[in-house]
């Protein structure tokens, strides 16, 4: 089912369930917000993060590095993209040996 409320719709209800001026249910059908997401929101269950993994590389080494990859393009050494999405990607959760470079057999 699509979401039909706004974050603004959801956080006023929050506001409003919070204050005690209404009721989770009653908030739940007024603003046409699933139950069990008010009562996580309410209990503080839920982080006003974005969803997904955080970035890898900064906005300027982003930056930058899209700059060298356009150049080296440029100049005929374009790299394939899934070459560049495993140079970007992070260090697999392996432990300390993988970040040094050592191997376990």
């Amino acid at each position: 089912m699509p979401k039909v409320y706004t974050p603004a719709e959801l956080a006023e209800a929050v506001r409003r369930v919070r204050a005690g001026e209404i009721i989770q249910n009653k908030a739940s059908l007024d603003y046409k917000i699933p139950k069990m997401t008010l009562s996580d929101n309410v209990n503080g269950k839920v982080s006003s993060s974005s969803p997904g993994c955080k970035p890898v590389l900064s906005d300027e080494q982003e930056s930058t590095f899209a700059r060298v990859l356009i150049d080296l393009a440029d100049q005929g050494f374009g790299l394939p993209k899934g070459l560049v999405k495993v140079k970007v990607a992070p260090p697999p959760r392996t432990g300390l040996l993988v970040r040094a470079g050592i191997r376990a057999s």
